[in-house]
């Protein structure tokens, strides 16, 4: 029986260890906002903040177009068809797409919500 590459020993723990983490932190933000019970201070909390979840959801978004751009050319080196080298373009630019809209809607959230000068 063959072993993994140590390269794809590492990838499948990092892949382990971010679940684990965004599973707890999701937890953990849940369990702070029950026990709160306090919407408002938990909004507080994220306008705060907001620069360090940004940077947090940048980080998140590179590591993934790294991935991605990994998979991007092991998929090339296997000679895609035109019509699959299109469906996968597709879903590239519709997943960017759907990012610069969630990145958009929240910014545009943020700013009607803050009163005028």
């Amino acid at each position: 029986m063959m072993r993994p590459s140590k390269t794809r020993t590492l990838i499948a723990h990092l892949l382990l260890w971010s679940v684990i983490l965004g599973l707890a932190s999701t937890v953990i933000g849940l369990l702070i906002l029950e026990t709160s019970s306090d919407f408002s201070a938990w909004s507080a909390w994220i306008d705060t903040n907001k620069v360090a979840l940004l940077a947090w959801r940048l980080v998140l978004y590179c590591v993934t177009a790294g991935g991605w751009y990994r998979m991007r050319i092991s998929l090339a080196s296997r000679a895609l068809t035109a019509k699959q080298n299109h469906g996968l373009l597709c879903a590239e630019v519709s997943a960017i797409g759907v990012l610069v809209l969630l990145e958009w809607s929240i910014f545009a959230t943020d700013s009607q919500s803050r009163p005028r000068p």
